[in-house]
């Protein structure tokens, strides 16, 4: 063939445009998928580039250019696994592409016709990157599998598709022309659906970054309004402490050394040091959670008497009656720091509710159920008003004038929706009435039910 054919020149002033473009980015944001990006117009550009010092050669130097597939199918796979999260690399892979290329070589020197040079690397490149694709979706979630992704996936198949025809029409000048202009199709249809998986990918990103900040952000107010109570709690059991060893101390100086009652003061130091670490414990670990942390086994009573302990100094400061029924003793499966989280954001929303009324109550309640628990917060509150109902569960929504987020009772939804359970207003009751319902066991059968 003795004409270049115009859609291969265009490809080229195509391709060549994409890498200077990705190069910019790359080097400006040094991000990952920046650089596969131009990692994969570079694999193209050189393939390209070899194909059209080849043009007009003998078959033998026609096929040189596969040989750059190996390269365009190892930035195809680095692409698809910056969208997937997960490694895509298989040992097979190497090996059906060697193998490829030793057949070729093979080809070669037996003096072969032209489609035994190429057709065994295209077939290998096929299977490998198709195989990439189909574990790569798998790895998307439903949700997240947006129309960026179908069109880059998409993309990404046409290209391996088409290159299967390369070795019986690359003789033929027509359908040679036609080739180069599907392959520049897919370039321009690649150019634009790359940038924009990537700017989705990093939107996403950013966003989760921004609501695990927001997140925290809330949770450590709940800590912060959790201060002055707990302050209380520790000076309370200081002063026990302090009260004991003064005693003790007075009885050694006038060597008055009862042992009875200088094991009832121990005793007493003792105990109330206990109480004091598992304030500590307890509050370390509220701190700390998180929901990639392994599920637990406990107690609902210990849950709930850990949250209390965080915030019943400061109902009594001031003078909120905080009425408590008898505790269930179940065994549960959850993440306990996420559960107590969730109740600690429901009892600070019934306070600040109810701190300016004339009665002021709150109270803790519990109904046990089959295969669940409903953990009920009721305040002397009116009610929420209906046009409030449907907006209270949303993100950043608040009635709060002040040091309000917003986020409360939208992140206690989510930990428990997270645990199969549910989070929902009590439009029945006279007060103001939040339920929290919790499955026992976190079992897939019991999701499915619920």
């Amino acid at each position: 063939m003795s004409s270049i054919p115009l859609t291969l020149i265009i490809s080229l002033f195509t391709i060549t445009g994409m890498i200077l473009i990705s190069s910019v980015i790359y080097f400006s944001e040094r991000e990952e998928r920046q650089r596969n990006a131009l990692e994969y117009w570079l694999s193209n550009g050189a393939y390209f580039l070899v194909s059209l010092l080849t043009l007009n050669y003998s078959p033998e130097i026609v096929a040189l250019p596969t040989l750059l597939w190996v390269w365009r199918v190892s930035a195809i796979r680095k692409i698809i696994q910056s969208v997937s999260g997960t490694n895509l690399y298989k040992d097979w892979h190497s090996y059906a592409l060697a193998s490829a290329f030793v057949i070729s070589a093979i080809s070669v020197g037996l003096e072969l016709p032209f489609v035994f040079y190429t057709f065994p690397q295209a077939f290998a490149m096929f299977i490998v990157v198709m195989d990439c694709l189909w574990r790569g979706k798998s790895q998307i979630p439903k949700e997240r599998f947006s129309i960026n992704h179908r069109l880059l996936f998409f993309s990404v198949f046409l290209i391996i598709l088409h290159s299967l025809d390369y070795p019986f029409v690359r003789y033929d000048p027509e359908f040679t022309n036609i080739g180069f202009g599907i392959v520049l199709m897919t370039n321009i249809l690649m150019a634009i659906v790359l940038p924009s998986v990537t700017i989705y990918e990093l939107k996403k990103e950013q966003q989760q970054k921004l609501e695990e900040l927001l997140k925290n952000q809330a949770k450590f107010s709940a800590l912060g309004e959790m201060t002055a109570g707990i302050a209380h709690e520790m000076n309370n059991p200081l002063g026990i402490i302090l009260h004991r060893a003064n005693h003790l101390r007075t009885q050694v100086m006038r060597d008055n050394l009862e042992k009875d009652y200088i094991v009832r003061n121990l005793d007493q130091i003792e105990a109330t040091s206990q109480k004091m670490t598992k304030i500590i414990r307890s509050l370390k670990n509220f701190s700390g959670s998180s929901k990639t942390d392994p599920l637990e086994t406990v107690s609902t009573k210990k849950i709930i008497e850990d949250t209390l302990s965080y915030c019943h100094e400061r109902f009594r400061l001031h003078a909120i009656d905080l009425i408590v029924e008898e505790i269930p003793d179940k065994l549960i499966e959850c993440r306990p720091e996420q559960i107590s989280q969730v109740i600690l954001n429901l009892l600070n929303n019934s306070f600040d509710a109810v701190v300016n009324l004339a009665t002021r109550w709150v109270k803790l309640s519990f109904v046990e159920k089959e295969q669940t628990i409903v953990i009920v917060v009721t305040d002397s509150g009116p009610g929420i008003p209906r046009a409030i109902r449907k907006k209270m569960m949303d993100p950043f929504f608040t009635t709060k004038t002040t040091a309000g987020t917003g986020l409360g009772l939208s992140i206690a939804m989510g930990i428990i929706e997270d645990h199969h359970g549910k989070l929902y207003y009590d439009e029945s009751s006279l007060y103001t009435t939040i339920k929290a319902e919790l499955p026992y066991l976190q079992s897939t059968r019991y999701s499915q039910s619920s």
